[in-house]
């Protein structure tokens, strides 16, 4: 499409109708594929922090079932001193 001013002259009645229409569509169509682009977004979005919360989880449970027990090897001050620490952030 040609852009034409206000003004123009060359635009007849039935140019300027299809040009809205067109418009008008392009618009309806933009709203459309915008919410569901929005929709695949929040899935992702939320689908990342499940898995996250699933990591972390996975990441603070003891290994073996036994507390302080990792990788068969007995908790000391140090490990518990930096579990302490890293709960707090």
């Amino acid at each position: 499409m040609e852009r034409l001013g206000p003004n123009s002259v060359d635009m007849t009645e039935e140019d300027l109708e299809n040009a809205f229409s067109q418009l008008a569509l392009a618009f309806r169509c933009d709203q459309y594929t915008l919410d569901q682009r929005l929709q695949a977004e929040e899935h992702a979005r939320n689908n990342a922090e499940e898995n996250l919360m699933l990591e972390v989880e996975r990441g603070t449970r003891p290994a073996g079932g036994s507390e302080g027990n990792v990788f068969g090897c007995k908790a000391g001050k140090s490990d518990t001193e930096f579990r302490t620490v890293s709960e707090h952030y």
